[in-house]
């Protein structure tokens, strides 16, 4: 069945709460990384390079945890970047660009999947992409972007459905963004013991699926 109107906020939550709180948690490690980092190094944190660390430690732990982590730019070890599937839903999870969506940028394949605008214009194709699945007319895609202090304490994450969005930050455009309360997240804590991967149904997007 092909999406042909948006999910309201409620309902999105609702189909991601089984994965809201492991995701959270792998974002807290992350940023607990960075300052782990920053007092081993004794050094202040380097704001280029946090970001990748971050990303490092969050994608170890879902792996850990059977959630299968892609990078977005197909820049696997170099970036880190984090997609997710989880039922219907890709998850992209980034860095928030001074409390805003971040622009894809010159990415094709950062633009695919951001770009949904078919889901409430009928008129607008589907862009081809050698990535089909990520832009599916039955699939939504959402991201999930990360704010900290300066001192890489997590502040809050954002979940936002996007509808477009090319270079510059003028360009993006969502259908809506939401605060995801840390209340509502520990709702369903992680367990101690981190599941099997059958526990979750995430899929990996791989390497393979990643070329073109």
């Amino acid at each position: 069945m092909k999406i042909q109107i948006v999910p309201a906020p409620d309902m999105v939550f609702s189909e991601l709460a089984p994965i809201l709180p492991t995701i959270y948690t792998a974002v807290d490690l992350g940023a607990q990384h960075v300052q782990e980092y920053r007092d081993w190094q004794q050094l202040p944190i380097d704001a280029v390079l946090a970001p990748g660390l971050l990303r490092s430690r969050a994608k170890r732990y879902l792996v850990a945890v059977g959630n299968d982590v892609a990078d977005l730019d197909r820049e696997d070890i170099p970036n880190n970047g984090l997609l997710l599937n989880f039922n219907r839903y890709g998850i992209s999870i980034l860095k928030s660009e001074n409390g805003q969506l971040p622009p894809p940028g010159r990415s094709d394949r950062k633009q695919a999947f951001y770009d949904q605008r078919h889901l409430t214009d009928p008129q607008q194709p589907v862009l081809p992409f050698p990535n089909a699945e990520l832009v599916l007319p039955d699939r939504l895609n959402v991201v999930i972007t990360w704010s900290v202090t300066a001192n890489y304490v997590l502040t809050g994450l954002t979940l936002s459905v996007p509808r477009y969005g090319a270079l510059s930050q003028a360009s993006v455009e969502v259908f809506w963004s939401r605060p995801m309360p840390p209340l509502e997240l520990q709702q369903t804590p992680p367990p101690a013991d981190p599941p099997s991967p059958s526990d979750l149904p995430m899929t990996l997007v791989t390497s393979v699926q990643q070329t073109g």
